[in-house]
Order: C-alpha cells, then sequence, then structure tokens
C-alpha cells in the first residue's frame, strides 16, 4: 500500500484505474439547475450533456466543509499516514478554501498529515498530471518528495480549450455583457486558458485554423524544454474532433515521444461554465 492517499474534488477527470489502484477519494461540488441542487457525482453526465441545451440557467457552488472531512477521515482509515488534497485551483472556486476549513476541525496530530496544494489546475488538467506521475505513483515516494513533485511539475501544466458559444462563459461571470454581445455577433471562438490558477483569453478568432495553430504550438513549445510529454483531449462535437484530429497530426509530426489520450467525458460543473461543445487539451511535460 501507498504511504500517501490523494483527494481531489469532482471537477477532476481521472482515469478509473487511477482511482481503483491509489484509492483516490473525490469530493463532489454541487451543481443547481432551475433551482434543484445535486452533487455533482449524482448527475448522469451524459443525460445533464444530452439536456444542456434545455437548461434556463445552471450554476454551481463548492463542496461542504463536511465533505471534505468525511474524505480525510476515509483515508485516515484506511491507512495512509499522509494526505494529498488536490482541489480545484483557488482562483476558480472556493473549494481549496473549504477544504483548509475542513482540515481544520481534524485533530491537530491529523491536521499535519494533511497537505492541500494549489493545483492551478482543473477538469482534465488534474487527469494529464495524474497520467504524468503514474511513475513517481508507482515509486511510492514520501510525502515530501511527492509535493515537490507535484509543484515542479506544475509549472509546465498546460490547459486550453475552445468554446464554441460565449453564454456559458457570460452567466458564469468569466465575460462581460459588452465584451459577449460583441463576441456573440462576430461569431467568435475564443481559445482560453488557465494560467497562473485563471482563465486567460489567449485567442480572439473567427478563423478555427489560428486556433489550431495557436494550441500546436503552446504544446510544442513544452515539448522544447521537456523530455517527457503527455496529452489528454476532449472534444464535445463534429466539428471540434475534426480540429482535434488535425491539432492531433499535427503534434505527432513535431513531438516523436508523444503520449496522448482522449477523455471521454467532462464534469457537470465544467459543462456548466464552458459549454457542452468545442474542445480541450490538457499537457503534463516533465524531465
Amino acid at each position: 500500500m501507498n504511504k500517501v492517499g490523494f483527494i481531489v474534488d469532482s471537477t477532476a477527470i481521472i482515469a478509473p484505474d487511477l482511482i481503483e489502484k491509489y484509492q483516490i477519494e473525490i469530493v463532489p461540488l454541487f451543481v443547481t439547475v432551475g433551482g434543484v441542487t445535486k452533487l455533482g457525482t449524482e448527475i448522469d453526465d451524459d443525460k445533464f450533456e444530452k439536456d444542456y441545451s434545455t437548461f434556463k440557467k445552471t450554476t454551481t457552488s463548492s463542496p461542504t466543509p463536511n465533505a471534505f472531512l468525511e474524505a480525510y477521515q476515509k483515508q485516515f482509515e484506511r491507512g495512509f499516514k499522509d494526505i494529498i488534497v488536490l482541489p480545484l485551483s483557488e482562483k476558480l472556486s472556493g473549494t481549496h478554501q473549504t477544504a483548509i476549513v475542513a482540515r481544520s476541525l481534524l485533530s491537530e496530530e491529523k491536521q499535519q498529515h494533511v497537505h492541500i496544494v494549489n493545483t492551478l489546475n482543473a477538469s482534465i488538467g488534474i487527469d494529464a498530471f495524474f497520467e504524468g506521475m503514474r511513475d513517481a505513483l508507482e515509486n511510492d515516494l514520501d510525502v515530501g518528495e511527492l509535493i515537490s513533485l507535484i509543484e515542479k511539475r506544475n509549472e509546465n501544466a498546460l490547459v486550453i480549450f475552445e468554446v464554441n458559444e460565449l453564454k456559458h462563459l457570460y452567466n458564469g461571470g468569466r465575460l462581460s455583457r459588452l465584451k459577449y454581445i460583441v463576441g456573440d455577433l462576430l461569431k467568435i471562438k475564443p481559445l482560453i486558458e488557465f494560467k497562473e490558477g485563471s482563465l486567460k483569453a489567449i485567442g480572439i478568432n473567427r478563423n478555427r485554423m489560428k486556433n489550431i495553430e495557436m494550441v500546436v504550438n503552446r504544446v510544442v513549445n513544452l515539448a522544447q524544454k521537456c523530455k517527457n510529454i503527455f496529452v489528454n483531449i476532449f472534444y464535445r462535437s463534429e466539428i471540434s474532433k475534426k480540429s482535434l484530429e488535425i491539432i492531433k497530426e499535427k503534434l505527432k509530426e513535431k513531438i516523436p515521444n508523444l503520449k496522448i489520450a482522449t477523455s471521454l467525458r467532462l464534469d457537470p460543473v465544467f459543462l456548466t461554465h464552458v459549454g457542452n461543445e468545442g474542445y480541450g487539451v490538457a499537457v503534463c511535460a516533465y524531465n
């Protein structure tokens, strides 16, 4: 059994075999649709995505401190001496702060063994991170070594996604009304990047090929600095699938040692803010 247990929130998309093998505990956020609030883990992903266009309003909220407290207790009961918590970036959600509040409810001794990391990341970015950490997890490193490695690999983490509609970013408070109206009229397909834990628009284009070139260049630049490159992708429409096929081919041409996988689902919390169309690319790069 590994020395260190992990806890993530429900926005993290992680391969099922990793969750099972390393007994990763998942703390759900809340999703409210039409005044009805449910845990994100209680929502059928496929049905939520299928019905998404019919929703008038959807909102999300952080887990309760008690949910994190229960997760801490489960991991200690499983025999883990230390716990590393990898929630949504603290600039995107109150989930990080909730994890801190929950830790304060533990005994002083146990508090010393719960390590909450500001991931500066979210969703498929967490998945790419865990895929890139498989070798380290196999080596069963001490908690200090793991945290140091996590912080080091976060320096070269990358998540970029293109959204087809701006209304979801506007409704979620990520876009001003003026930018929403102008962008919608011009049919702009913004390219968004998680940058230092926040969402930043790095491309405001009407031409999809320009977005594709920007994504490829971002990943290639990382490959020039790092020996190991893992890329995780997702798409939510046939048009987006075609864009990703072009991206994949270009990356394979330029990066011989590229490892690439496709995520088949997105968490309802993430869909609430970016919509049910578009594509994304997450990268874990390291030496």
